[in-house]
């Protein structure tokens, strides 16, 4: 299948965007050594700029939708929060859209007043947890701000765990959980230590901007092998291997950023503020989708050279699209692509090939977040 023409996959995303992602701000309370955020922006946005963003992405064609909260830390700014989430459900209801939100949190900020917040929210909402693993792996690289950065796990697993044993929550919940190199080869105690704490549904998903040696690969493919052998017959376990891989769900998500512009999507975060200019398409109260699709474009068709078309005939096209993230981190953070890109295709190997082996209920992840139609889970 044709991977960056997909003419039947991606223009519909890309001219009919149904995911916004709300970027609070570029500030975060902890330091970690593979978040791909850039954090030279000092804005932070103000409430009714939400406001008016939340109804533009609303007049947006499709009444499937899906508001996230996943590239910043929502909770460290939780009166802004919580207003955002309520008018995002009240507008939704006013307009008779389908509305789902997505929140991700490091868990440090996540106290009991938000957690009694969201504790409340219907099925609509999901909040992912970002969890490593046990205290050694998840504070590997999860550390505190600050030049002498300590391990995060305590202070956020008390509040994961207090959350996750509350009987009155309505919501959605998943663990994001990143496999490090170095941590690859703590993978089945890892997962053995969520799923043992009442967290049975996990996206694992290996860390892309750094490079992976031979060795690591290896590891895993064996380590994951592993795992799904030991869960694979346990229904009340749910990995997904693919669903943080670089799949459509890009091209079908705008950014509102920190600073009120709307960009064309969420992953021109790793660049500078001033390289971020260049593809601004519309401010709170406006969007082009027309210039947008013309990013998408330009872009596709420099990759396209950058790889020399190799992305055209890889039979996994369909599944991971195509390295679009990657190449505009490393161009404009001065890496070798083609050197990051090799490594890209030896992970979606790896992790497409084990998605494979588990049981039809998860295979290839869920359907219906590939397909974008509102699903919370995206």
């Amino acid at each position: 299948m044709n991977n960056l023409k997909k003419e039947n996959v991606f223009n519909n995303e890309i001219s009919h965007p149904s995911q916004m992602d709300i970027c609070f701000s570029e500030k975060c309370n902890l330091d970690c050594d593979y978040c791909f955020v850039n954090k030279t922006s000092e804005s932070v946005l103000d409430y009714k700029t939400i406001e008016k963003a939340i109804d533009t992405f609303y007049e947006l064609s499709g009444n499937d939708k899906t508001i996230t909260f996943t590239t910043s830390e929502p909770f460290i700014y939780p009166d802004l929060f919580v207003s955002s989430v309520n008018y995002i459900f009240k507008r939704a209801a006013e307009k008779g859209i389908n509305i789902s939100v997505v929140a991700t949190t490091n868990g440090v900020a996540f106290d009991k007043k938000m957690q009694d917040f969201v504790s409340k929210m219907d099925e609509r909402f999901t909040i992912n947890f970002s969890l490593d693993g046990g205290a050694k792996s998840h504070g590997a690289h999860r550390k505190t701000r600050g030049g002498d950065g300590v391990n995060s796990f305590d202070l956020a697993w008390k509040n994961f765990k207090n959350f996750s044993l509350n009987k009155k929550r309505k919501c959605s919940m998943r663990v994001i959980s990143t496999i490090s190199p170095s941590e690859v080869g703590h993978l089945e105690e890892n997962v053995n230590f969520m799923t043992s704490n009442n967290f049975p549904y996990i996206d694992l998903f290996p860390q892309m901007l750094t490079l992976w040696s031979e060795v690591d690969v290896r590891k895993l493919k064996k380590r994951l092998g592993v795992v799904i052998k030991k869960y694979n017959d346990n229904d009340k376990i749910n990995f997904r291997l693919l669903n943080r891989l670089w799949g459509s769900s890009h091209y079908a998500k705008i950014l509102l950023g920190a600073d009120g512009n709307f960009y064309f999507f969420e992953w021109v975060l790793p660049l500078k503020e001033e390289d971020r200019k260049g593809f601004i398409i519309g401010d709170a109260g406006k969007i082009d989708l027309e210039k947008r699709k013309k990013l998408f474009d330009l872009l596709f068709l420099k990759l396209t050279k950058a790889v020399d078309d190799k992305c055209q005939t890889c039979e996994y096209g369909y599944i991971c699209a195509n390295p679009l993230p990657l190449y505009l981190w490393s161009v404009y953070n001065g890496k070798n692509f083609l050197e990051y890109f090799k490594n890209f295709c030896k992970i979606a190997d790896v992790m497409i090939g084990s998605s494979k082996i588990i049981k039809n209920k998860n295979k290839l992840d869920d359907k219906k977040c590939q397909k974008h139609k509102g699903s919370k889970t995206c």
